[in-house]
C-alpha cells in the first residue's frame, strides 16, 4: 500500500522578552536658537521608539530634566529653554539625552530596562542687536594743515560691535549733511582710515 501522509497545524506563541533597547529617530540633533530668545522657547523634540512596544521616556544624564538652560518633556521629548534667567552667551551648547524604556512589554520586563544616547548640539544664532560704538570718540580732534596733498592721512577712527560673526563686523563711511556737495574728506570703509579728498 502507498503511504499516507496527515497534517496538522500547530500555534507556537513567543513570549516577549524586554531585549531591545529604544532608538531614537537620529543620532544627533542641530537645532538653532536665536540669542535673545526668551524663556520657554521651543527648542527641539528628539524621537525616540522601543521594538518591544514598551513606553519611552527621556531625560538628561543622570536621569535629570534640566541641564543648565533647557529642560526636557519625559514624555513628550519636546527640549525648551527654562522658565527663567536665561543666559545664552555662547555659540553652541551640547546636551546629552537619555531615552529609557520601561519594560511594560512582558511580565518580567522591568528587570531589563534599557537606555541609550543622543546629543543635542544646540547653535545660537546671534542676533544683529548692538550698535557699533567708537572708541576714544570723545578725544578726537584731528587737524589737517592748508594745501594738504589729496590722500594725505587725518585721523584713524576705531568702532567696535558685539554682535558676533558677520554681524559683528565694522565698515566705515562719512555721512553726508543734507544738501551738502561732496565731502573735502574720504574713509576706507574698512580700516576707518579718514584722508583728505579735494
Amino acid at each position: 500500500d502507498p503511504s499516507k501522509t496527515g497534517t496538522a497545524t500547530v500555534r507556537i506563541y513567543t513570549k516577549n522578552k524586554n531585549d531591545e533597547e529604544p532608538k531614537f529617530s537620529q543620532q544627533v540633533y542641530t537645532p538653532n536658537v536665536d540669542e535673545n530668545a526668551g524663556p520657554n522657547t521651543l527648542v527641539t523634540t528628539v524621537v525616540a521608539s522601543d521594538k518591544d512596544g514598551d513606553n519611552v521616556r527621556f531625560g538628561f544624564v543622570d536621569d535629570k530634566t534640566e541641564s543648565g538652560q533647557f529642560v526636557i518633556e519625559e514624555i513628550t521629548g519636546v527640549i525648551r529653554l527654562r522658565g527663567s534667567g536665561i543666559s545664552l552667551d555662547r555659540d553652541k551648547y551640547e546636551l546629552n539625552v537619555t531615552a529609557m524604556d520601561d519594560g511594560a512589554c512582558c511580565p518580567d520586563g522591568k528587570k531589563h530596562i534599557h537606555t541609550s544616547t543622543a546629543v543635542v548640539v544646540v547653535f545660537i544664532t546671534d542676533v544683529n542687536d548692538n550698535k557699533p560704538v567708537f572708541k576714544d570718540c570723545g578725544s578726537y580732534s584731528p587737524k589737517v594743515e592748508e594745501g594738504a596733498p589729496n590722500g594725505s592721512p587725518v585721523i584713524k577712527v576705531q568702532a567696535t560691535d558685539e554682535d558676533k560673526g558677520v554681524n559683528g563686523q565694522v565698515k566705515y563711511s562719512i555721512v553726508q549733511q543734507p544738501n551738502q556737495k561732496g565731502t573735502k574728506f574720504t574713509v576706507d570703509e574698512e580700516t576707518g582710515q579718514v584722508s583728505t579728498n579735494k
